[in-house]
């Protein structure tokens, strides 16, 4: 068992019992025993957005992505944080941070990779990608919501229609309201 597993368990047992400082304080004794461990900083980082404090959990990101450059999930995590968060400091390190993830073979990677674009307003590759990222998943939500979107964009307003009415009927989907919002004004 690696060091780190009994860190990252106690702390989400203490989560769970809603011990939060007690699992905060568990995250941060494993740092500090194991500097710079990935999953010790991705459960922490994955802490901090359920608690919806954006600004540590990217500063989390920052930290796991740094020790560990090649991981895809820390980078794409931070990726989409920043894009949520983001003004254009942090739209343009997105986009540096998504350049390997556009050609990954998993959804959610490309998805981040075109969503960056996206919100970057550089749609040229974003249709092909989130059209495979929806082949791939249809079932996922946010992958119908950021491709309704970028069909809206295109100006292709059936298509949009059909995707964002598809994430707008999906009650677990935080963005659901975005789409019934975007759906109602196309025409």
């Amino acid at each position: 068992m690696p060091w780190n597993t009994p860190y990252v368990y106690l702390a989400r047992f203490d989560q769970l019992r809603g011990n939060s400082a007690g699992a905060l304080a568990l995250y941060q004794q494993g740092l500090k025993a194991i500097p710079g461990d990935l999953q010790l900083l991705l459960a922490l980082a994955g802490y901090y957005e359920n608690r919806r404090d954006y600004h540590d959990a990217i500063a989390t990101y920052h930290s796991a992505v740094t020790a560990n450059p090649a991981d895809a999930v820390a980078t794409n995590n931070l990726a989409v944080l920043l894009v949520r968060q983001g003004g254009g400091t942090q739209l343009k390190e997105a986009q540096k941070l998504v350049t390997n993830l556009a050609s990954s073979v998993v959804p959610a990677f490309q998805d981040t990779a075109v969503w960056v674009d996206l919100k970057s307003e550089e749609t040229g590759k974003a249709n092909t990608l989130l059209t495979k990222a929806v082949d791939a998943q249809p079932q996922v939500p946010i992958f119908q919501y950021h491709l309704g979107v970028a069909y809206h964009q295109k100006g292709n307003v059936a298509d949009a229609r059909i995707h964002l009415a598809k994430a707008a009927a999906t009650h677990n989907f935080a963005d659901a309201g975005k789409a019934r919002v975007l759906l109602r004004t196309l025409h």
